[in-house]
Order: C-alpha cells, then sequence, then structure tokens
C-alpha cells in the first residue's frame, strides 16, 4: 500500500523504485571502560558481543560496529574514544550513529558525569562536542553506574539519550545493559523505546525473581519533546506480545481484523477445512446480496487500513480486506498475495486468512506456517512471501489480514509516505486510521476526498480515523489527467516546508558538482565555434542528451548524481547524472543553469510539503540581454527530444528549482507558443483514367516530433519505412506512398521532415494527421480528457488538388467552429481553372477537456473529420 519516490528516473516509466535503508550509513561503536575485574569485564564483553549480534540484525554491517576496550586489553583511554568518535566525522545527517559505553561513570570536576577509563576520565564535557562534530542522527545508550546525568547533559535534537540508572546515587553496577542487549536481540526490528521499555521490564523481572531491592531506574531523553521519561517511556506495554527469540514484529495499536473468526484447529497443518458455521453463512448471504450492476469480477465488501508512526524512525501499517470474488476472472487477483519482506528493513506478520466456500465451509490458512523471510544472505534480497489461496473460485468470500513493521528510510532526514485507499474494484466500506506520537511534526491530507476525520488519542497516540461509503473503484484510462489528481489516498509527511526539504537534498548533493580539467575542456571544446548564448545551449544540450541513458540506483546514487567527471568519463548516466553534467558545462560557459527537480509524468501538491519527485532537468533562466528572451527547461533524460523540445510528461509540470539559497516553484513550459505544430501539404493530380497521384510533404515540432523520432530509432531502413507507411495509410487508406525520404531522427540539429509520392485510385480525401478517434471513441466520459499530453497543438494541412476534367461547380462547404478552447476549420479556395485548394486547421488552446465539454468536442471534432472524408 506504500509508494515512494526519489529522484531517480526511468526513460519510459515513470514509478521509481523505493529509496532504500542503504542509502544511509549506520555505524556503531561499543566501548568498554575499566573495570578493575577480571570477570566483570568478561561479563561486559559478552554483553558488547550481544549487542554487536543484535545491531547485525538489525541491519547494520558487520564491519560498521567497532567495539574497544574489550578484555583483556585494560589500556583503553579518554583520546582512543575521541580519536575513534572523530573517524565518525564523515557522517552526515541521514546516517545513524549508536554509542553504547559499559562499565562506571562517577561525578567528576564540578560534578560533571564522567566514564571510568585508564587516566584522566571521558567525562561529558568531552563527549558532548565529540558527539556534535558527527551529523548523524545519534542513539546513545550510557549503560554505566551513576549514568543518569549523562542525559540531560547529551539531549538533543538529533539525539536520544538512555541511561541505565537514575540522576545520582545509583552507584553499583547495572544489570539494565544486559537485559537490554537481550531485549534488542530478542526484537531486532524494534524501536528505540520498545528496545528501552522492554530491557526495563526484564530489568524489574530480574530483580523481583531474586527478592532483591531494586537500586537502579533507567532514564530515557527523548529529543522530540526535550524531556526525560521513566520508564516504560511512553510505550504501551500492555498492548505489546511478548516478543520471540530470533525477532518478530512489535505489535502496535493499529485497526484490526478481530470479527476474522480464524480458530487453528490443527496446528501441524499450513491449511485445514472448516465446516459451515452460522457466521460464515451470514458473511455469504450478505455478500451475495450486494448488488453489482456494473458487473465488477469482485466486490472489496470492507477494507481497514492503519498506519502508525514511531518517534524512532519505524513505522506500521495493518491491513484487512473482505473480499466477495463474482467471476472467475477476480481469482488470479484476489486469491495471491505478495506480502512484502526485506529484512531487517521490512518485515510482514500474517495475522489471518479465510477462504469461505460457497456452502459457507471455510479453509483456513495458519499464519505461523507463513514461510519465513529471506534477507540478503540468501542471496535474494528483497524477497517476499507468497499466499496462494487454495481452491478459489467465483462465489467465494475471501478474508486477509497483515502488518508490515517499516524501518524507515534513513536515507531521509524525515519520513513521507503516499498509501492508496481507492482499487480497481468498488470499495463497500473503508476504515482509515492514522497514529503518530502526539511530540511529531506530522502533517497529513487525504488526498481527492472531502472526508474528514475523527481525532482522539488512543494509547498516547494521536489517532486520525476516517470512515468511508461506497469508494468508486478507480479504473484509470488513456488520456487521463495525472493519478495523483484523481486517485484518493493518505498523505503522510513530517517535512516542515518546502525549505526543509532544501535543506536536506543540498546537504546530499555536496561535492556532486565537482569538476576536474576534463568537464572543462569539454565545455571549451562545445562553446568553440559558438557565435550566441543559445547556440552554446544547444550544442550543449545536445551533446549531453545524446550520451546513454543508463540508471544504476544502488546506494546514495538512487537520490545523488554522479560527479559530471564520472558522466563524461563513463558516458552514460540516468535523469538527475545528465542533468548535473549538462549544468556542468553549461555553468563553466558562464550560463546559470540549475538543478530542478519534479513528478515528470504525474502532479506535485505545492501547498504540501513531501517527497513527490521523480525525474531531475535544468533550468536556464532567461538572458534578454545575452540573447536568451525566454526561460529553457532543458530535459536530457532520452536522445529524442530536440532542442528545445520537453519530452513527455515534463509539460506543465510545477518543478521544484533550487537557487543558490532557496527553492521556489516554477512551472514548466517550452519556450515561444509552447505549441505541438504539425503541417501536411499535399500536392495531387488526377490523371486521365481518374487516379491521382503527387506528394506529400510532412514536418513536425514539440510532442508530434518526438513521437515521429522515437517511433523509429534504431530501426532498419525497412522497419522505418514499414512503420511511416502504416501511419500514412491511416491519411490515406487506400493511396500507396513510396519514395520515403525521412531526415535523420538521430540528429537533434536537424528539424524532421518526411517527404513521399502518393498514388490513390480514388479521389483524395486525406485526413489529419492527428489520430483524434483514439482520444474521443467513448460516447461519454466520467472525467477530464488531456489530449497531446497538455501541449497546445496547431494542425495545419493543405491539400492542392488539380482536375484532369471537370472540377466541382461549386464551392465545397465550409466548416468553422469553436468550443472549450478548440477551434477547428475547413476553407476551400480556387486557385485555377482546374485547382482547388484545401486548407484545414485545428487549433487546441485548451488540452484538458472538461467532462462536461466531452460530448461538445467529440461531436465538433467528428463532424470536422467527417467533412474532410467527403
Amino acid at each position: 500500500m506504500r509508494i515512494k519516490r526519489h529522484f531517480a528516473c526511468v526513460a519510459v516509466a515513470f514509478w521509481l523504485a523505493s529509496v532504500s535503508s542503504i542509502f544511509a550509513a549506520r555505524n556503531a561503536l561499543i566501548v568498554i571502560g575499566s573495570t578493575g575485574s577480571a570477570s566483570i569485564g568478561a561479563d561486559l564483553s559478552e554483553v558488547a558481543q550481544n549487542i554487536r549480534k543484535g545491531l547485525v540484525q538489525r541491519g547494520f554491517a558487520p564491519d560498521s560496529i567497532e567495539i574497544l576496550g574489550a578484555p583483556p586489553s585494560a589500556t583503553l583511554t579518554r583520546d582512543q574514544i575521541l580519536a575513534s568518535l572523530k573517524k565518525r566525522g564523515t557522517l552526515i545527517g541521514t546516517d545513524e550513529f549508536w554509542l553504547v559505553l559499559l562499565g562506571f561513570s562517577a561525578p567528576g570536576a564540578e560534578g560533571a558525569p564522567a566514564f571510568q577509563v585508564r587516566g584522566p576520565r571521558l567525562a561529558v564535557t568531552d563527549l558532548k562536542p565529540a558527539l556534535d562534530a558527527i551529523a548523524a542522527r545519534q542513539f546513545i545508550f550510557i549503560g554505566t553506574s551513576d549514568s543518569g546525568a549523562f542525559v540531560p547533559a547529551l539531549l538533543q535534537a538529533n539525539r536520544s539519550v538512555l541511561s541505565a540508572t537514575a540522576g545520582q546515587g545509583e552507584i553499583d553496577l547495572p544489570r539494565f545493559p544486559e537485559c537490554w542487549a537481550a531485549a534488542l536481540v530478542e526484537n531486532p526490528q524494534a524501536g528505540w523505546k520498545e528496545i528501552a521499555a522492554r530491557a526495563a521490564a526484564l530489568t524489574d523481572q530480574a530483580y523481583a525473581t531474586n527478592s532483591l531491592a531494586q537500586g537502579e531506574h533507567s532514564r530515557l531523553g527523548d529529543p522530540a519533546t526535550g524531556t526525560v521519561l521513566e520508564p516504560p517511556f511512553g510505550v504501551d506495554t500492555t498492548a505489546q506480545p511478548e516478543p520471540k527469540a530470533g525477532g518478530g514484529n512489535s505489535s502496535m495499536a493499529l485497526i484490526g481484523a478481530d470479527d476474522i473468526k480464524v480458530e487453528i484447529r490443527k496446528p501441524n497443518a499450513e491449511w485445514e477445512k472448516q465446516p459451515a458455521t452460522p457466521e460464515t453463512r451470514q458473511l455469504l448471504e450478505a455478500a451475495r446480496a450486494t448488488p453489482n450492476p456494473a458487473g465488477y469480477n469482485a466486490i472489496l465488501l470492507e477494507q481497514r487500513l492503519g498506519y502508525k508512526v514511531g518517534d524512532d524512525r519505524s513505522a506500521e501499517d495493518f491491513v484487512m480486506q473482505r473480499i466477495y470474488i463474482e467471476r472467475e476472472d477476480g481469482v488470479e487477483r484476489w486469491a495471491n498475495y505478495r506480502l512484502p519482506q526485506d529484512p531487517p528493513a521490512i518485515t510482514t506478520k500474517l495475522v489471518a486468512a479465510r477462504i469461505i466456500q460457497p456452502d459457507g465451509s471455510s479453509t483456513v490458512f495458519n499464519p505461523a506456517k507463513m514461510p519465513s523471510a529471506t534477507d540478503c544472505s540468501s542471496g535474494l534480497c528483497g524477497a517476499v512471501t507468497m499466499v496462494f489461496m487454495p481452491d478459489t473460485h467465483a462465489g467465494c468470500l475471501v478474508e486477509i489480514a497483515y502488518r508490515t513493521r517499516h524501518l524507515l528510510d534513513t536515507g531521509l532526514p524525515d519520513f513521507s509516505e503516499e498509501l492508496p485507499v481507492q482499487l480497481d474494484v468498488p470499495v463497500l466500506k473503508t476504515d482509515l486510521q492514522l497514529q503518530v506520537p502526539p511530540s511529531n511534526k506530522v502533517h497529513y491530507k487525504l488526498r481527492n476526498s472531502g472526508a474528514k476525520p475523527v481525532e482522539t488519542t488512543v494509547d498516547g497516540m494521536r489517532t486520525l480515523t476516517w470512515s468511508l461509503q461506497d469508494l468508486a473503484a478507480f479504473e484509470p484510462l488513456p488520456f487521463d489527467p495525472p493519478v495523483r489528481d484523481t486517485l484518493v489516498a493518505l498523505d503522510i509527511s513530517s517535512l516542515d516546508s518546502w525549505d526543509a526539504f532544501a535543506v536536506w537534498t543540498r546537504r546530499l548533493l555536496q561535492g556532486s558538482d565537482l569538476q576536474d580539467a576534463s568537464v572543462k575542456a569539454k565545455a571549451a571544446e562545445l562553446a568553440a565555434g559558438a557565435t550566441t548564448r543559445v547556440e552554446k545551449i544547444r550544442k550543449t544540450y545536445e551533446f549531453v542528451s545524446a550520451l546513454r541513458y543508463v540508471a544504476i540506483e544502488f546506494g546514495v546514487n538512487g537520490i545523488r548524481p554522479r560527479t559530471p567527471a564520472v558522466v563524461l568519463q563513463n558516458r552514460y548516466g540516468d535523469c538527475k547524472d545528465k542533468a548535473n553534467l549538462l549544468i556542468a558545462l553549461l555553468s563553466d560557459m558562464g550560463v546559470d543553469a540549475r538543478f530542478s527537480v519534479l513528478n515528470r509524468g504525474s502532479s506535485t501538491d505545492v501547498d504540501f510539503p513531501s517527497w513527490q519527485f521523480n525525474h531531475a532537468i535544468a533550468y536556464v533562466p532567461k538572458a534578454p540581454a545575452s540573447g536568451q528572451p525566454e526561460d529553457l527547461w532543458l530535459d536530457t533524460t532520452d536522445s529524442t527530444a530536440p532542442f528545445p523540445t520537453l519530452s513527455p510528461g515534463d509539460i506543465g509540470r510545477d518543478a521544484l528549482v533550487f537557487e543558490k539559497d532557496s527553492v521556489h516553484f516554477l512551472t514548466i513550459a517550452a519556450p515561444g507558443k509552447n505549441v505541438t505544430d504539425v503541417q501536411e501539404d499535399w500536392h495531387l493530380e488526377q490523371r486521365t483514367d481518374g487516379a491521382w497521384s503527387g506528394t506529400l510533404r510532412d514536418s513536425w515540432s514539440g510532442l508530434a516530433e518526438y513521437e515521429v523520432r522515437a517511433s523509429v530509432r534504431g530501426h532498419s531502413p525497412r522497419q522505418r519505412d514499414f512503420v511511416l507507411q502504416t501511419e500514412l495509410a491511416k491519411l490515406l487508406p487506400d493511396a500507396d506512398f513510396t519514395k520515403l525520404d525521412l531526415t535523420p531522427a538521430d540528429d537533434l540539429s536537424i528539424p524532421l521532415r518526411l517527404t513521399a509520392q502518393v498514388a490513390s485510385p480514388s479521389a483524395p480525401h486525406p485526413l489529419c494527421g492527428m489520430d483524434l478517434a483514439a482520444y474521443f471513441a467513448p460516447p461519454e466520459r466520467n472525467r477530464p480528457l488531456l489530449i497531446n499530453n497538455g501541449q497546445k497543438l496547431q494542425l495545419t494541412q493543405t491539400v492542392e488538388l488539380v482536375y484532369a476534367g471537370n472540377d466541382p461547380a461549386q464551392d465545397p462547404a465550409a466548416f468553422e467552429r469553436q468550443l472549450a478552447g478548440i477551434h477547428a476549420a475547413i476553407a476551400w479556395k480556387r486557385t485555377g481553372d482546374r485547382a482547388w485548394t484545401r486548407t484545414a486547421k485545428l487549433t487546441i488552446d485548451q488540452p484538458l477537456v472538461a467532462q462536461a465539454d466531452y460530448a461538445g468536442v467529440r461531436g465538433m471534432l467528428r463532424d470536422w473529420s467527417d467533412l474532410l472524408a467527403r
């Protein structure tokens, strides 16, 4: 149910893969201080190894975890610890750093807490500036005696601090670190607070079991509120089942599936048959009574969607669906479930699954038998678990519920999610719930719906609940507006503003614009011989566009461009790489160009700061004094769009432009009239036998030129001619087109032109070179229609006819009509004794046809096309 985007673009498809947690570094330092006892040192070394084990299970690379001071070494010093911390200075704000101190602490100079090591102790006044120099998000555990005073001293916005003891007076070696390590290993994917709360509970249990007076009380500094918390640190432990050894999911109080009555009677079986019950018969009766006049292959009787955000960059979502399958062609869609598994980042737990047969009997799946998730160690990173519903057919009722635990992208400074609510079948009832910690700065928007949430507090969590009735099926059609403009979805983001987005992006892009001599030399080579600013821009654009598009989105390169030198050397790159090289080359020529991001092929809600981008291009502001009168938007992703034509999916989108110290949105528009121009010129002469022959000349600009180039690019000559002749036959079906001559489609510097010889046995009445029938095939439409990908269009067709004998006795009928920003006309003019010229024009100034105008525009254009064919 999650959709995410980043700056990696795909040449054909515009949807992108998720930003993985591998885009940010995870690093940990575990320090064992002076103990004064070999046995204590050995015990703490075992604790350190358990912590390391838990961190590896959590997703830390083994070589990113360092242990200092492990026995038998007893020579660890303050300077060694500070030197090790200094090495972490290369971490950036999107990275994650864990520090664990094990051993003893005591008040030092002026009462400030200090960690015991050989020689001068590591005081909090030493530790704080060392940590401040590390930009990463930090999780600090002071697992020592007398450690509580560290918490308020170290706590800050990017740093959570946990101590094993209270502020003062608890001077014995604590048991809490051992319990904390056990809690981490027990459930490595749990949140920071959940691990601490579980450790506190285990510590309490240990003291109670041994009938000892408890001499330690852990504390947690919460960066979200700036306060110091006592156990259980705001975690609702009563709602959490005991985690199982080896990992698992800590439960979050979301909307549930309690009414799926699944009773496991055969614990060793994956599936078991159960007899009909009054409950299953009642569910079937209600399903069968559901109207389905449109004939959908399935009806979603009910869905429950929950999403909960932790304050430790974890999240959990819940999905419950109850589907009645009306026809056999709905089985494949609704009887196979792909549950995402990519441990440790993503783990999914099946809650319940049941198929109710038409006779009321049921087949029940045992969630404990769901195949285990596989991680990267098996060679199957990003694996999934499939649930195949057996013996499912029309008339069955399918019920499924599952819960997915996510570690939110550490590559992002905040989180941002799009949760689709509307599906491809009708949904009779939808309960949607969002839970966030009360301290989180979360904003949300139920897009394309007027439903309002009910806000309550559940288990200390801010809880928003929507109830939606009779949600229509989402049925996208060709020529629809962008999906985001119509699909009902819940947007969630913790980004405060677009400026916050810009701060993160600039930090991530830092260093990606570094050049070397090769880039500067290439800029000088391209500028040589160019006499104007626009000519320099054109030559540079054509050079970068000609480089191969290759998207290799591993690691941080999924969102950060490669340097211009690397792209130039490789002679390939993805959208952001090529945009980055173009900007560098232009800057070397003294041309100001700026990095810009957009949601290509879709739309951006400029009033909702979140991660909505999938594409990067360059923006060159106009410079009239230098001979560039208009802004230029340059998309070098593929090599099909000639300068300064924009590729489909770009025009009309809102792009976020990065200035030196700010960002702002601009609407992308092609220069000039921002129009697709199609010009067709026919000259046809009638022979004495009544047949016709002559020539056709075609020229294109804008999106039409892009599409023609794309249709023939890479083809052999015969393949190219076949494509062209197939399209020309649509204009004059009974004609033969020979001697086709098309200018080179791969040379963007040459305008695309086509000439052809034409021979037709009957009176020639060519149609226009735009397939209007494809746009207006249905007699009615329940949504707006987007023509020509949103770009204005001007089509002009002239047909010069020279008759062999008698020509028309009177002027043929003219045509002119205008509606909703679309103008269609046909005019005839006598140009000689036996010659006539027909001029047909179609002007589309408003490419988005409103639903209310659809029927009228369709009728007007059909009349225009019919008259052309007479």
